[in-house]
């Protein structure tokens, strides 16, 4: 975010009141716009340094046409190292920079009319090595794969496989982790041992249509806006580097979004308040998903087989390496290596309607009533090319294109109507009590996976939610007190979940195959419940100092008879093992957290003044719904910031500490690695696991000069 107005947060469906729709909640970040009629610049530029090699530069200012036209350009430009994650196999170190602008036109040619646009383009080059911890768990790899070695010679004697077949794995490859502690890796290690080095770029263009138009009676707002991204991700699946040569994963994905809405609001009537409107969003996403699978050669004879795509190999990546197939198909028809290609194409029509009505019973007491009408056309499909070579015969399905979504899944629609019910009534001018009911929905949809698993797996239902919330917004002393209180429950009929510790049947052209991880995770359906309270407050103690801060608490659980998607090696089955969730947490969230803050400013003896901020957040242990053996401590995160700030606002410096007390833990937990396999077998277990945590202690300086 930068040069932004203002941040909204909502909590619970939305959609009666403007188009986007949500069932769980909306962030709102509001940009700022060029001032018409102003001849101040309302300028600034801002400059941040910190530890973790962290330099930013922001800029913004209005240039003033006429009276009734006016521009502003807003400008960051962002490098900094994340987590400091090292590979300490490449060399390579974690590397982020981001870079955006933003032109902002405002015409207010009369009093009753508003025109702005806004057009913003961004840019994103990160390089972002896969931190690993745990242990290579025991057995060991190499243990397993002297175990099986051992047993092929042991049938080979005995008649059982062709002579020669133990022969064959001489050099089967053993991982090696001599380079990292016999107990393994902590997540606060930011190792990573991949061979591959991930990385992500994405570029995106923003335009932005708003025309407000003062009817007099009424209120008239017409929003459009069209949105085009193109996004490439380079990821290693072998995170835990047991491959010689990793196992490469290219995702590109462009896509295009326009939206527009129509909202009527009536200004005239005291009793009675309305907003109605029309609502259309038409989104196209085509996403190529390109794997170089050759480990199944290259581990049993590293020093003879190599893949096509990595570092030091004939193509930088995956995608290089389909490209370069579908020009040449018979090029490749001789390569020791197994490629797969895959092409996503998903699309989806959304035009809805909805409206919102505000009567005010009285001065005290007023009821809220909002529907929502919306239909949802889509399309998704994933057609996998498995490129013919000589592991990948015509037999095999090699030169095939393979379509993973069944022809009556491809092709859906959805259609739903929610909405909410309110009743507010104010104790006095500075109480408000309140009771809400509000519906959500979310439509069906198809698992998108690279793995090629039973269809039958793919589709899932929608979701329909209820939240019932009671709830106090009160100021107290006279003003200096404000406290916010609620209450809420919500059932969830078909709560849709991604499982990423998932492992499957994997379908070939010549039938089921082994088990594989599913990149990506599958998603089912269950029925839940989930409720909490919520306590906001701010003190005013006196003009130089505000108190404030938070308490969070939730509990929720699935119903009795849900299950979820697993990682089970020893499943015999055509699909994909599954496990019972029955009163387990939705998620990992913690189940209660707090926060506290302090503001104060005094004064300062040479002139202008000082200031300090305190901000404490406290986190509850978290145990993983994924990956249960792994805990996730409480964690209290403390920043600080001192600051001066000239008189006249022109000059403002400060020093900050972000998580003064350096605690640290792992912030999601995936699953443990499942992806590596003895050539033809199923995945081996392992203690390995991904290791993404919050980040460290970061000192740094910020200085900004406003015009």
């Amino acid at each position: 975010m930068y040069d932004t107005e203002r941040v909204e947060i909502l909590k619970g469906a939305q959609g009666t009141l403007q188009g986007a729709v949500s069932s769980g909640g909306a962030l709102h970040i509001y940009t700022r716009s060029a001032q018409v009629g102003s001849g101040e610049r309302n300028g600034y530029v801002k400059t941040t340094w910190a530890d973790n090699m962290t330099s930013i530069v922001e800029a913004a200012s209005d240039f003033h046409l006429s009276d009734t036209l006016s521009l502003r350009f807003a400008g960051v430009q962002n490098n900094n190292a994340g987590n400091e994650v090292k590979n300490i196999r490449t060399g390579v170190n974690e590397d982020h920079k981001y870079v955006s602008g933003r032109i902002s036109l405002s015409w207010v040619p009369t009093d009753a009319l508003s025109v702005r646009f806004k057009y913003q383009n961004m840019e994103v080059d990160s390089i972002y090595p896969q931190p690993v911890a745990g242990t290579n768990g025991t057995p060991s790899y190499a243990q397993i794969a002297d175990a099986y070695v051992a047993e092929l010679a042991l049938y080979e004697s005995l008649g059982f496989v062709d002579p020669g077949t133990a022969a064959q794995f001489t050099f089967l490859n053993r991982p090696n982790y001599s380079d990292i502690p016999a107990s393994g890796l902590k997540p606060e290690d930011r190792v990573a041992l991949h061979f591959q080095d991930p990385k992500q770029n994405t570029s995106a263009e923003f335009h932005n249509l708003m025309i407000d138009y003062d009817m007099g009676s009424h209120a008239l707002a017409l929003r459009y806006s069209d949105s085009q991204s193109d996004a490439q991700g380079l990821i290693d699946r072998d995170y835990a580097g047991a491959y010689v040569y990793g196992y490469p994963q290219e995702v590109r994905t462009n896509t295009g979004i326009e939206t527009f809405e129509m909202r009527l609001s009536n200004q005239d009537n005291d009793k009675l308040e309305y907003t109605v409107g029309v609502f259309s969003r038409d989104s196209q996403t085509y996403t190529t998903a390109d794997l170089d699978r050759s480990y199944s050669i290259t581990e049993v004879a590293p020093h003879l087989y190599k893949p096509l795509a990595g570092p030091g190999m004939a193509y930088k990546t995956p995608t290089n390496v389909c490209n370069a197939i579908r020009e040449n198909p018979s090029a490749f028809y001789a390569s020791m290596n197994v490629i797969t290609c895959m092409g996503i194409p998903v699309d989806a029509k959304t035009e809805a309607y909805f409206a919102n009505f505000k009567y005010n019973l009285s001065e005290k007491t007023y009821i809220q009533f909002g529907i929502r009408e919306q239909e949802i056309d889509f399309y998704t499909q994933q057609n996998l090319y498995l490129p013919r070579t000589a592991l990948v015969g015509v037999a095999d399905g090699g030169g095939l294109t393979i379509p993973f979504v069944a022809a009556g899944d491809t092709n859906k629609t959805a259609d739903s109507t929610t909405g909410g019910f309110k009743i507010g009534h104010y104790l006095n001018d500075d109480v408000l009590l309140y009771v809400a009911n509000e519906s959500g929905y979310r439509r069906p949809s198809i698992t998108i996976t690279s793995t090629a698993i039973n269809p039958s797996l793919l589709p899932f239902e929608e979701e329909e939610s209820n939240m019932t919330e009671i709830g106090m917004k009160g100021t107290f002393m006279d003003g200096r007190l404000r406290l916010n209180a609620a209450y809420y429950d919500v059932t969830f009929d078909g709560f849709q979940t991604k499982w990423d510790n998932v492992i499957a049947r994997e379908f070939t052209r010549s039938g089921p195959g082994g088990l594989t991880q599913v990149q990506g995770g599958v998603f089912n359906n269950n029925d839940a419940s989930l409720s909490g309270i919520d306590l906001e407050y701010a003190y005013v103690v006196n003009a130089d100092l505000t108190l404030g801060g938070s308490y969070s608490s939730t509990d929720s659980e699935y119903d009795a008879g849900s299950v979820r998607y697993t990682n089970d090696v020893t499943y015999t089955g055509m699909t994909a093992p599954t496990a019972d969730v029955s009163g387990q947490r939705l998620n990992d969230d913690a189940e209660s957290s707090m926060t506290f803050y302090l503001d104060h400013s005094v004064a300062a003896y040479w002139g202008g003044e000082r200031y300090t901020r305190y901000n404490i957040s406290w986190r509850d242990e978290r145990t993983s719904a994924i990956n249960p053996d792994l805990k996730i401590k409480a964690l209290v995160i403390a920043n600080l910031i001192v600051g001066w700030r000239s008189a006249d606002d022109v000059w403002d410096a400060s020093f900050f500490v972000k998580n003064a007390f350096d605690d640290v833990d792992i912030s999601d937990i995936q699953s443990y690695f499942s992806d590596y396999s003895l050539p033809g077998g199923n995945p081996l277990p392992s203690k390995f696991y991904s290791a993404n945590t919050n980040m460290g202690r970061q000192m740094g300086f910020q200085l900004s000069y406003n015009f």
